[in-house]
């Protein structure tokens, strides 16, 4: 909100658009319990980066690897969302230069499978708040729910990245 603020006097049309941004991310939080397609939850998710991009600048920078076709599926609300918050949150705002945060799609043979990668902060850089990986394990239990328990999330960490994948089943994988 402050945010939005800052840019009321002196580049309105950003404002507005950012008001624009915001009211996505709260129709969908009132909407959590229900299924979206990935399409509207990639649009969604591009309306957070909007936002979060006009706070960090360049520090922010997202590289997109997504399937050439429009894939069939339905998640919960607010599925990558999150994770992609998470990923600003602890991986680019604690880097003085910010990074890169990988958002990568593919349609596998086991399914659909998402992955979201972001750097993680050297000891010097790091943050003082730990998560609680509340949102972590909300989204596993909303993804069991929904799928059955076939759905999985994998969480992995090098020197330099941190990743979170995500691979859901489809008819064709079952």
């Amino acid at each position: 909100m402050n945010t939005i603020a800052s840019l009321t006097h002196d580049q309105p049309n950003l404002a507005e658009q950012a008001i624009e941004n915001l009211s996505d991310l709260f129709r969908a939080s009132l909407a959590a319990e229900s299924s979206i397609s990935l399409q509207q939850e990639l649009a969604l998710t591009r309306s957070y980066i909007a936002l979060e991009a006009l706070r960090l600048g360049d520090r922010l920078e997202v590289r997109w690897r997504l399937p050439t076709e429009e894939l069939s599926l339905y998640l919960p609300a607010l599925t990558l969302q999150p994770l992609v918050e998470n990923a600003i949150y602890h991986g680019i705002e604690p880097l003085p230069s910010g990074g890169v945060i990988e958002v990568a799609i593919d349609d596998g043979a086991s399914g659909i499978v998402i992955k979201i990668s972001n750097p993680i902060a050297s000891a010097g850089h790091s943050h003082n708040r730990k998560g609680n990986r509340m949102a972590v394990e909300n989204i596993k239990e909303r993804l069991t729910l929904a799928f059955d328990g076939t759905a999985s999330m994998e969480l992995s960490e090098t020197e330099s990245r941190y990743t979170v994948t995500l691979t859901i089943p489809t008819a064709e994988a079952a």
